[in-house]
């Protein structure tokens, strides 16, 4: 079922789509400051948000996630994937996908995390770190948001090791630390067992056994760092892995049924990898399987610079021993005057930089993948006899890899490998990639194969074993030509690799015969090279080999070349072979010939260049001497499963140079040699290969059309460039300068349209792309220039249209041209303007009379010509305005002078019409006042009924006789209030009264008159219910001050433009009548009549004897005279109910009318 489960899910991975994600969430911490308590719900908030991108890699299945920090440690649990960077704690998916974040550190809560183990079975996530005196805690593994428990404790304040491991009917957390803080003596083991559950004795995180602490106190005065850890099967042997005192050293714990016992039964012993010499342990990997306890290091020599090396051990318990200076708790330190040493079953792989290594057992093959300082991640396989066989590179990046390396624990077809701040989802093995059968046997990965049943390449695993087929190290077919005894006829023979189980058949075409069963055909000895084509047919898979055999009597000098042709070599001379040959007297005296050869051996070689990136280079030189015998170049390395060789493309016939291609490659060093036509390899260069080069930026990245503009790239091994490219079209030699690099663009067509055009350049026989591209736009425009003299210089400024080019001084050169003499800008200056650049250029010469100017701006030339004749017209214009202004400047003054006339008479015309508008409209106002006044005994009070019809239908209009009557009978009055019922009922529902309003008012018909018609209507439908109509005008108030038009609202009382507006008048008037006739009618109407008295019948000024406050004279319409307060005696005039006093002052008249108006 797992092995269903696995392949579908390979299925889906290889052909789903994988989106980009970015989450972003927010997080607090707690600082050092806080007491415990205060920090267990900071340290289980959630996360701060970070950019995460992820991506795929095709077919490969490549996931990579970036985080916002360098990583510090990783852990995968059965279905989640735990990263710790620099302050955050990080939740990911198996395929990398963001869940949860949360804050470990911060700038005021410093705090490393020094243990992160997933307890599986309890389903958490254990974390330790160091702040204060150290804590740990437990989280969901689900959901590390969620806090389980969380406490003090000095578990975590020091790097080392940690991993759950199974004791007796326990499980426990091992912890080993590489440093002790001598103030927590109470818990000071360098390696300690602390419970994992509340229910174990001593509660969770305790190291207490049944009568003491068992532990190991201290493993050496000296410096030691743990490197790794593990157990094997459930409940056996615990394994950790230390450096001490420049040697590295294993420890061995046996499970037992407690603590105590457990460390009593502590084992050891040495591992040496370098002979007599201090080393060091970088990473390891346990390897799973087998039938004896294999595990595998990367060493490092500690005083040296050395190739790193990975070496494969036995660490069976059997090879283990006593070890010295361990001091276990509570027993005596054993001194053992020597440890046991383990030396490496086998030296498998060197490298110059191994940072990581991981282990994986499939069939009978061991497959170790190893992480490089470069950022590689190689995989190597290793046969039953731990033979290695090629390396494999299976991820490329530019970080040094972590040192731990992970498994994918559903299905491990995936490794999760770190680097900078990056994790790495990486297929063990692409198998996938391979499409044919012939493609997915050349594969060189022994873990891929070919399923005949599903036609593709798959791991082994995933398909019937009778269907699955590989050929790794091995060719598909042999071919064999063998001259028979007669030496009439030669017979090849092609001979399947393949199990005899199958049912293979075999068809050779091109030799003039076909023998289906045997696979073979009868050639003459006298052929010329001649080719054949092998077609193997396996079930239902058809494979076709064209095969290029050579005559081997026409092979001369070259033994090599003999014996990989499937000749012999034999007195001298390349032969057929006959039945009787013997392959290695063949080979013997091959190597007895180069020796008699008397060819002069290459010396003094030296390869250029010596670096180079990872798709090689197109021309390489070799100098040195005697190199005319040279026939390829070989290229030997860890990476390579056997030699690569270039030929030589050309020679000095001095025989001092030769000309070659250096072929792509891993990175690396490799070393490189001269072949002979002897087949023998001199000399010893080294090459290296590096990462590619990338262009990140053009600077500027715009362009003028006419071209030669320089632009500078900047980037990443950018020295290793041959050629560059704009469009794909345009080759441009780069200027390669230890500044950086440097090209000038070419021009483009159509000079006058803006154009982007892409940069490419070459490396080996790879294409490399910026990521920029350059624009092209007009070539800049010189509109004119101008002259002046400035001290002892002749100062040229040139007009330059306003353009997107952002012109730099050292791009212009301009030359002044006077008749024969040419003079050229000592300096240059450009300023800009928002709508114009000028550009200022200095001559010595202050004198020069400049004819025209030539500008040069890269491949742009352009002549700007001086223009003299300008003085020339300006004269005769001058003199014109001269003659022409005086005579201009009178008609306009006497044309003003009649305008101003006409006007002051227009004036007082208009002046006369309105002070005769002023005094009839007074005449009238006195005229109407006059009925007021003439009964004062009197006042008129209106009974309610007329008060109201005057204030809700002041037109007197028909409207009012039908609304405002007089009650009539009673029967009348029941048949009126059945036929309004419904209505009534209708209004008194205030969401269908509002929305009814809203929408009379929305139409474009409906006047003002009407909207204070409905709101007298309204006003006396509800006179019954004032309280409900309140609530009705408060909510239309809302609305109408909240229209956008309304920006003014004390204009609402001032107006009548709204059903509400009128409403509130009439709500006003009825609430305001009682207290008008019963309180303040009288006085106002008082006041009003002696108001208009004093109008009518106002003083006379004694000053000017003209009425103060009549308007019958014109002259006080427009004449404004200059009053002065006079105080006269008063004049009481006594009516019935009041007494109003009247004076002269008009400052005390004025003050009184304000006071009326508030």
């Amino acid at each position: 079922m797992r092995k269903a489960s696995g392949e579908m899910r390979n299925l889906l991975l290889r052909c789903g789509s994988f989106l980009k994600r970015n989450h972003t969430a927010t997080s607090f911490f707690s600082g050092p400051g806080d007491a415990a308590p205060s920090l267990r719900p900071a340290m289980a908030s959630t996360s701060l948000g970070f950019l995460l991108v992820l991506c795929t890699c095709g077919l490969c299945e490549d996931r990579v996630i970036t985080l916002d920090g360098d990583v510090e440690n990783f852990v995968v649990g059965s279905n989640k994937v735990f990263v710790l960077s620099d302050s955050r704690l990080h939740q990911l998916t198996l395929d990398l996908a963001l869940e949860k974040s949360r804050s470990v550190s911060n700038e005021t809560f410093t705090n490393t995390v020094n243990i992160l183990v997933p307890f599986e079975s309890n389903k958490t996530l254990v974390v330790c770190g160091s702040w204060s005196i150290g804590y740990c805690e437990v989280l969901d593994i689900s959901d590390i948001s969620t806090l389980l428990y969380w406490e003090s404790i000095p578990a975590g304040v020091s790097p080392g090791v940690s991993l759950v491991v199974e004791i007796g009917n326990g499980k426990y957390l091992l912890v080993g630390r590489s440093k002790v803080a001598k103030e927590h003596s109470s818990d000071a083991l360098s390696v300690s067992l602390r419970n994992t559950l509340h229910t174990q004795k001593g509660d969770i995180f305790s190291s207490l056994g049944p009568n003491m602490t068992p532990g190991i106190e201290s493993v050496s005065d000296g410096d030691f760092d743990f490197v790794d850890g593990f157990q094997l099967e459930p409940r056996g042997s615990i394994y950790l892995f230390l450096n001490i005192k420049g040697r590295v050293q294993m420890l061995l714990l046996h499970s037992k049924n407690g603590k105590a016992e457990t460390f009593r039964s502590l084992q050891g012993a040495v591992l040496e990898c370098y002979k007599n010499q201090n080393q060091s342990l970088v990473s390891s990997a346990f390897i799973p399987g087998g039938s004896v306890v294999r595990w595998a290091g990367i060493f490092s020599p500690c005083n040296s610079s050395g190739d790193t090396v990975l070496a494969v051990f036995n660490i069976d318990g059997s090879q283990a021993g006593a070890v010295s200076d361990v001091c276990i708790n509570g027993q005596p330190c054993k001194k053992s005057t020597t440890d046991k040493t383990l030396t490496p079953e086998a030296v498998v792989f060197t490298y110059r930089d191994m940072t990581s290594v991981a282990a994986m057992r499939t069939n009978n093959w061991i497959f170790l993948f190893i992480g490089t300082g470069n950022g590689q991640l190689l995989k190597l396989p290793l046969n039953g006899s731990l033979t290695p066989g090629c390396p494999v590179v299976l991820s490329d990046g530019d970080q040094k890899v972590f040192p731990r390396m992970l498994f994918d624990p559903a299905i491990q077809t995936h490794i999760y490998i770190a680097m900078g701040n990056q994790i790495r989802r990486v297929p063990v093995a692409n198998c996938g990639i391979h499409i044919k059968l012939r493609d997915c046997w050349y594969a060189a990965d022994p873990s891929c194969g070919w399923c005949l049943s599903q036609h593709r390449c798959t791991f082994h695993d995933q398909c019937n074993s009778s269907d699955w087929i590989s050929g790794y190290g091995t060719q598909m077919i042999s071919v064999q030509m063998v001259k028979d005894p007669s030496e009439q006829n030669i017979t090849v023979k092609v001979v399947p690799n393949l199990s005899e189980t199958l049912n293979v058949s075999c068809i050779l075409e091109g030799c003039g015969a076909r023998t289906p069963k045997q696979c073979s055909c009868i050639l003459s000895p006298n052929s010329e090279d001649f080719s054949i084509t092998a077609s193997i047919t396996i079930k239902k898979e058809k494979i076709t080999e064209m095969l290029l055999l050579k005559n081997c009597t026409s092979i001369k000098e070259s033994c090599s070349q003999c014996l990989s042709a499937g000749c012999i070599w034999s007195v001298g001379k390349c032969d057929w072979k006959s039945p009787s040959s013997n392959p290695q007297m063949t080979q013997d005296n091959c190597t007895k010939y180069a020796s008699e050869q008397n060819h002069t051996k290459p010396e003094n070689l030296t390869l250029k260049p010596e670096e180079v990136s990872i798709h090689g280079r197109n021309d390489a030189w070799i100098t040195g001497r005697n190199l005319n015998s040279v026939t390829m170049v070989r290229f030997k390395g860890n990476l390579y499963c056997s030699p690569i060789e270039s030929p030589v493309t050309w020679k000095d016939p001095s025989g001092k140079k030769i000309k070659f291609h250096i072929p792509s490659g891993n990175k690396g060093s490799v070393t490189v040699c001269v072949v002979t036509h002897d087949g023998q390899c001199h000399g010893n260069a080294t090459l290296t290969y590096m990462s590619q080069p990338a262009c990140r930026r053009l600077k500027p990245n715009i362009s003028w059309s006419s071209g030669k503009r320089k632009i500078f790239l900047e980037g990443n091994n950018l020295h290793f460039m041959e050629s560059l490219s704009q469009d794909n079209i345009t080759m441009i030699k780069p200027n390669i300068t230890p500044k950086g690099v440097f090209f000038l663009t070419p021009r483009v067509e159509n000079p006058g349209k803006e154009k982007a055009t892409s940069v490419e350049f070459r490396v080996g026989n790879h294409t490399v792309a910026c990521e920029e591209s350059i624009a092209y736009v007009p070539d800049p425009e010189f509109t004119g220039f101008n002259t002046a003299q400035v001290g002892k210089s002749m100062q040229v400024t040139i007009q330059v249209k306003r353009n997107k080019l952002n012109l730099k001084e050292s791009e212009v050169r301009i030359l002044a041209i006077a008749g024969e003499v040419q003079e050229e800008c000592d300096s240059v200056e450009i300023k800009d303007s928002t709508d114009r650049t000028s550009v200022l250029c200095s001559i010595k010469d202050p004198g020069i009379k400049i004819d025209s100017l030539e500008i040069t701006v890269g491949g742009l030339t352009r002549e700007l010509k001086a223009n003299h004749n300008w003085l020339v017209m300006l004269i005769p214009v001058v003199a014109v305005f001269i003659l022409i202004g005086p005579l201009v400047v009178c008609l306009y003054c006497k044309k003003q002078k009649k305008m101003a006339e006409e006007m002051k008479k227009h004036l007082e015309e208009i002046e006369c019409g309105i002070r005769n508008e002023i005094r009839q409209g007074f005449v009238d106002m006195q005229t109407e006042k006059t009925e007021l006044i003439a009964n004062v005994g009197a006042i008129p009070f209106l009974d309610y009924k007329h008060f109201a019809s005057r204030i809700f239908f002041p037109e007197a209009g028909p409207l009012t006789g039908l609304v405002i009557k007089e009650i009539g009978e009673e029967s009348e009055k029941e048949q009126q209030d059945k036929s309004c019922q419904a209505l009534s009922q209708l209004i008194r529902e205030k969401h269908f009264l509002t929305l009814f309003i809203h929408t009379l008012e929305e139409q474009k018909s409906f006047s003002v008159k009407d909207k204070c018609t409905v709101a007298s209507l309204l006003t006396l439908a509800l006179h019954d219910d004032l309280p409900y109509l309140t609530e009705v005008m408060e909510e239309l108030l809302r609305s109408l001050m909240d229209q956008p038009s309304n920006s003014q609202p004390k204009l609402l009382l001032r107006r009548t433009e709204s059903i509400v507006e009128k409403l509130l008048t009439n709500w006003m008037s009825v609430c305001l009548y009682g207290f008008l006739r019963e309180s303040v009618g009288q006085p106002l109407y008082l006041l009003v009549s002696a108001l208009m008295q004093q109008i009518s019948k106002g003083p006379v000024d004694s000053v000017t004897g003209k009425a103060l406050y009549t308007l019958n004279e014109d002259w006080l319409l427009w004449q404004a005279q200059d009053f002065a307060p006079l105080v006269s005696r008063p004049l009481t005039i006594i009516t019935d109910y009041i007494t109003v006093f009247l004076t002269v002052d008009l400052t005390e008249i004025k003050i009184s009318i304000q006071m009326f108006n508030k």
